[in-house]
């Protein structure tokens, strides 16, 4: 009774897990999919325009890459003090 649970019990793990085999063939139809839709030409004029759309706001800057909203500090919680770099937004810091 105990060996047949045991089995069982192998056999669920076995279903569970990602063989390598299974994650190269995954990883090799992903990427032969990603190489056929980059080739086809109505999928990379649509990339084009979207990233032209951005090129065209040039003059956009983005707040908080700002030097006055940029706070540098460091943490006191133990003796290494790590470096820490916030940005700030009304006045308040926001999590990174």
């Amino acid at each position: 009774m105990k060996s047949k649970m045991k089995s069982e019990i192998k056999s669920n793990k076995k279903s569970n897990s990602v063989t390598r085999k299974d994650f190269l063939l995954t990883s090799a139809f992903l990427g032969s999919v990603a190489a056929v839709a980059t080739s086809c030409k109505k999928v990379s004029d649509k990339l084009a325009n979207i990233s032209n759309k951005y090129d065209e706001d040039k003059d956009f800057v983005y707040p908080l890459s700002q030097p006055e909203n940029i706070i540098y500090s460091v943490c006191l919680q133990c003796h290494i003090s790590c470096a820490m770099k916030k940005a700030r937004r009304r006045n308040k810091c926001l999590d990174s």
